[in-house]
């Protein structure tokens, strides 16, 4: 491997100051174009390489942007981050994306790894499992902003951009209600996550304002691996009487619960509907399709998170107040 040149060896070949050489690559005004051009040619001719690293740390800024998400696995996430990635580009900033893949250590290491890498700020959407934000607080006491995005914590004040998971849900299971379900069930997420508490709460509440007796046995609980999901519409088959009706709590978790259904007994599907939160555009080609899926604009959210975090960067002193955003969502209907 071919050793890269450092800014001191420019200077021994040409017999001139260190700084010197930093200056003339610089472009700083006090040196001469001839010695400008000698010392830029020298740093070309030894494969010199500015050390971006150093030059961030003198100017307290490195126009990176840090990402951290649970896994690319979900399409939703995919497109949070064509928006995100975007939308920064455009303001000349890189995004440091990483995964944390559900797993709380990995995201204090991820976290521990961004403030080595000094990023502006960090986009985070924390594992299923995260309740300690020890980590979070490090990086907002060295002076980095951290946005929570999408899952937000119940008793941490932070930065935050979500969708109004209460009134999506309530929407979805309206829809179903005015098909004639009576006996609708809830699949709900992980109970650490927020955005599971307001959807179980917005399902809920739709039951209530049509006088629908909500049955404790039709809510059971994933913690969105294949096996939580396939565990879940198996306890929902068992019962004596079968729900008519499923809101997922997204649309992986409905798709698996189908696919469940399909190697079972495929005569059940006939017999449920499924709602999900998504609105892949997949869904559309299904042989056995959602009946409807909650759009939540993950791309414009992209966007807007990084909007936000620029106001905290460029912010003097940390607002008197959260920034704090919440999206509506619109259902979308396929039968």
């Amino acid at each position: 491997m071919k050793k890269v040149a450092t800014i001191k060896e420019i200077a021994k070949a040409l017999n001139i100051s260190i700084s010197t050489v930093s200056k003339a690559l610089n472009d700083h005004p006090s040196i001469g174009t001839m010695t400008k051009d000698r010392v830029k040619a020298k740093a070309k001719e030894l494969h010199y390489i500015p050390n971006q690293a150093a030059r961030s740390f003198q100017q307290k800024k490195t126009n990176q942007i840090g990402l951290i998400v649970p896994s690319l696995r979900d399409q939703f996430y995919v497109e949070c981050i064509s928006g995100i990635e975007a939308e920064a580009i455009k303001h000349n900033y890189k995004v440091l994306l990483c995964q944390s893949h559900e797993d709380p250590q990995r995201e204090v290491d991820l976290v521990n790894m961004m403030l080595l890498q000094r990023v502006d700020a960090l986009i985070i959407t924390t594992t299923k499992s995260t309740t300690n934000y020890d980590h979070i607080q490090e990086l907002e006491q060295m002076g980095i902003p951290v946005l929570f995005f999408v899952r937000v914590p119940n008793d941490f004040p932070c930065h935050y951009i979500r969708n109004n998971a209460f009134d999506a849900s309530q929407k979805a299971t309206e829809y179903l209600i005015k098909k004639g379900h009576k006996n609708l069930a809830h699949i709900k997420g992980p109970v650490n996550l927020r955005t599971s508490r307001e959807r179980a709460e917005g399902f809920q509440s739709a039951l209530a304002s049509h006088n629908i007796k909500i049955n404790p046995s039709y809510i059971v609980t994933t913690d969105l691996s294949q096996n939580g999901n396939e565990n879940a519409i198996k306890k929902l088959l068992s019962l004596a009487k079968k729900p008519t009706a499923v809101i997922a709590f997204n649309d992986l978790v409905a798709l698996d619960a189908i696919e469940y259904i399909k190697k079972k007994d495929k005569t059940l599907l006939s017999q449920i509907e499924f709602s999900g939160f998504g609105n892949n555009r997949l869904l559309r080609y299904m042989d056995y399709p959602l009946t409807a899926s909650v759009e939540e604009h993950p791309y414009n959210m992209g966007v807007e998170a990084i909007d936000i975090l620029l106001q905290l960067i460029k912010a003097d002193n940390e607002p008197s107040e959260y920034l704090q955003i919440v999206h509506s969502c619109e259902l979308h209907t396929y039968r």
